[in-house]
């Protein structure tokens, strides 16, 4: 997983993403979320994307046991 602690450029995330890829099963982005900030996590103050990148990660991970 590449969480996202402040904005960034799209080209700096594929840039860590890329460096995992020969070495995980998976990579999985998540986008930069001001309410992953904010305090306790709640999903549903999470923007759409974000909740969608979540539940990829979740699948990913799902998917290897």
């Amino acid at each position: 997983m590449v969480t996202q602690s402040e904005p960034t450029t799209a080209a700096a995330v594929r840039k860590v993403a890329d460096g995992f890829r020969d070495h995980v099963r998976a990579v999985q982005v998540i986008p930069f979320d001001p309410a992953l900030k904010s305090g306790p996590l709640r999903f549903d103050t999470l923007r759409p994307r974000t909740q969608d990148a979540w539940l990829a990660a979740a699948a990913a991970a799902a998917e290897a046991l």
